[in-house]
């Protein structure tokens, strides 16, 4: 038989933690817990509109054209750090419902599943037939963009990004920051459907393990 080398011993250990942590809702769940509990720290030096965004329920488009000012990179950081968060607790639900499937395909093609590489926020809710009203497709759509660019990067991979401030009004662009004062809202009050029709629950301090999902022992 064959010694096995140092070298394999560890691939294998990596393999094995790798199927085990993504096949594991909490494991999800407990990194967008990490992200909103960062996003809560910023909060308070998000914009003064954005700060009574609970009070104000117009709908009033707001622009912000500035974007050398603190406070609108951190509206475009607070938003991609949600979207982050809204991205795991999606696809937790939708490893939590079959983890063994799951648990096997990491192991066997040692990367990410197809229906799990992506920023694809519409598409993942579709997948676990997640109804949506326009305002809260709208706001999903928009935070799409904060995945794959905006908040990350100054600007996106090609230029023809651009194309959504003409083509898709309600999402995003650099060229003309749009968002409505009810956004925020919107996406926490997504995040509580979502835990509450789905039986979710993040957990309060976030580690590794994390906590046990609802209803597990």
């Amino acid at each position: 038989m064959v010694k096995q080398t140092e070298r394999q011993r560890f691939e294998d250990q990596s393999n094995h933690y790798f199927a085990e942590a993504l096949s594991n809702p909490n494991s999800w769940l407990g990194t967008a817990a990490n992200l909103i509990l960062v996003c809560e720290k910023i909060e308070t030096e998000i914009p003064v509109l954005w700060k009574g965004i609970l009070d104000d329920k117009s709908e009033l488009p707001t622009l912000f054209t500035h974007p050398e000012k603190m406070e609108h990179r951190l509206l475009d950081t607070y938003l991609m750090l949600m979207g982050f968060a809204m991205e795991n607790i999606l696809k937790a639900i939708i490893v939590s419902q079959d983890p063994n499937a799951y648990k096997n395909k990491a192991l066997r093609q040692k990367k990410l599943p197809a229906d799990l590489d992506g920023h694809g926020l519409l598409e993942l809710a579709a997948s676990i037939n997640f109804e949506l009203d326009a305002e809260e497709k709208s706001v999903l759509g928009r935070l799409e963009d904060h995945l794959v660019w905006a908040g990350r990067y100054p600007v996106p991979t090609k230029p023809s990004s651009y194309d959504h401030a003409f083509a898709i009004p309600s999402r995003t662009s650099s060229l003309f920051r749009m968002y409505t004062n009810t956004d925020i809202h919107t996406v926490k009050h997504i995040i509580e459907r979502l835990q509450a029709e789905f039986h979710v629950t993040l957990p309060k301090v976030a580690g590794y393990p994390v906590a046990q999902a609802d209803g597990e022992k």
